[in-house]
């Protein structure tokens, strides 16, 4: 974990590197990769986390567990370059874990999260040829997220889910584009988010948090430009 989270700065260093040098030495009115007008539709792989938690077994009056799993996922976006700088978009996100679990001597246990995510954001481009681009942008992002627990036994197998969790974040991110034709190419991101997230228990109980977690994406995009 420690080498991904070194190898993540590593990279956005790198990024923040080459966007200043775009930004100085390229034309700072046109963004020759997006043109004004473009339709971007992207499909991505992804990796982040969220937050969930445990209330098998807990008490109304006990405080329940948290957790914030790693997810991997798919993202699909939508945007719209309305100015040769500026774009926007709207995002959607499924995510989810699988951990098995075969102690000796018990039953065996499966451990899996799920979350649906939903952002939308601005992002402000930078270009470095006529087909490659950096941006950087802000958006904000609203997840729900959940846990489940299978136990598999010579007698039976039992499933007993946990609730959905709220999170509300303030997301910011770093990506590229890479055109490979005017009408596909390549879009990655890396990002940061703020999260405010809260969960109503059994009993009536609320549990709230702040916490802050990275993610990434990458896949292909696609281009329609309609003028």
């Amino acid at each position: 974990v420690r080498m991904l989270d070194v190898s993540k700065k590593i990279w956005l260093t790198l990024a923040f590197v080459l966007l200043g040098l775009s930004s100085v030495s390229a034309d700072p009115g046109v963004s020759q990769a997006i043109n004004p007008g473009s339709l971007i539709f992207t499909f991505q792989l992804a990796e982040l986390s969220v937050t969930t938690v445990d209330t098998i077994g807990v008490d109304p009056n006990e405080p329940v567990g948290i957790f914030r799993p790693n997810q991997q996922g798919f993202k699909l976006g939508a945007g719209y370059a309305f100015s040769p700088r500026w774009s926007m978009n709207l995002s959607t996100i499924y995510g989810f874990s699988r951990d098995k679990f075969e102690p000796v001597g018990s039953p065996e246990q499966k451990v899996s999260t799920s979350s649906l995510s939903l952002r939308f954001g601005f992002d402000a481009h930078f270009p470095i040829s006529h087909a490659f681009s950096l941006y950087v942008g802000p958006g904000f992002m609203y997840t729900a997220a959940r846990s489940k627990v299978t136990t598999t036994s010579f007698a039976a197998t039992t499933t007993k889910s946990n609730p959905w969790t709220s999170n509300f974040s303030l997301s910011g991110r770093m990506g590229f584009v890479a055109k490979v034709s005017d009408l596909f190419g390549f879009y990655g991101d890396l990002g940061h988010q703020l999260v405010f997230g809260s969960v109503n228990t059994q009993g009536g109980n609320k549990a709230n948090w702040t916490t802050s977690v990275p993610d990434g994406n990458v896949g292909v995009v696609f281009f329609i430009d309609t003028k």
